[in-house]
C-alpha cells in the first residue's frame, strides 16, 4: 500500500471498524479519521499514531510508512535471535490490551491509572522510566484523594 489513506482504509475494512469507532479508539474527531481516509492527512505522528496502530492492529512503523511487516508481532518472528534490533514502534498484544482497557476508563479513571503507574515506577525505578517530578512524589494523587 503506498499511501496512509490506503493503509488506514485497508485495516478498517479488515477489522470491520467504522470511522466513528476508529475515532473513539484514537481519541480524535471523526473528521480527523475522514481526513486520514481521504488522503488530506499525509501522516499521523506521536501518540495518535500509536493509538491508531493499536486500534488497527498493525505496527506503527507500517502504518506511518508502509514499510516493514504490517503486524508488529511479525517483526520478531522474521528476524533471527541475536540480530534483532529493538523496534521503538512495536506494540505487543499485552500493550494493546492495556491501551484498550485504559481507553475504556472515564477521564478520572485514566488519571488514577496513570498515577498508579507512576507510583509503581517509584517502587521499581530500575525497570521503569520516570521523570524527576514523578520520582519526587511516591504517593499517587489518586491515593492522596482517597486518604
Amino acid at each position: 500500500m503506498s499511501s496512509l489513506a490506503e493503509r488506514v482504509e485497508d485495516r478498517m475494512k479488515a477489522l470491520g471498524l467504522r470511522q466513528v469507532d476508529l475515532a473513539r479508539l484514537c481519541q480524535v474527531a471523526p473528521a480527523s479519521v475522514a481526513q486520514w481516509r481521504n488522503g488530506r492527512t499525509k501522516e499521523i505522528a506521536g501518540e495518535k499514531l500509536l493509538l491508531a496502530a493499536a486500534a488497527l492492529q498493525c505496527s506503527p512503523k507500517w502504518l506511518a510508512t508502509g514499510k516493514g511487516p504490517m503486524d508488529a508481532n511479525a517483526i520478531a518472528s522474521q528476524t533471527p535471535i541475536g540480530t534483532r534490533e529493538p523496534d521503538p514502534w512495536q506494540i505487543d498484544a499485552t500493550a494493546r490490551e492495556a491501551l484498550r482497557m485504559f481507553q475504556a476508563l472515564p477521564p478520572l479513571g485514566q488519571a488514577e491509572a496513570l498515577d498508579y503507574l507512576k507510583y509503581l515506577g517509584t517502587k521499581h525505578p530500575s525497570s521503569f522510566k520516570t521523570t524527576g517530578a514523578q520520582q519526587r512524589d511516591p504517593v499517587p494523587s489518586a491515593a492522596k484523594r482517597a486518604a
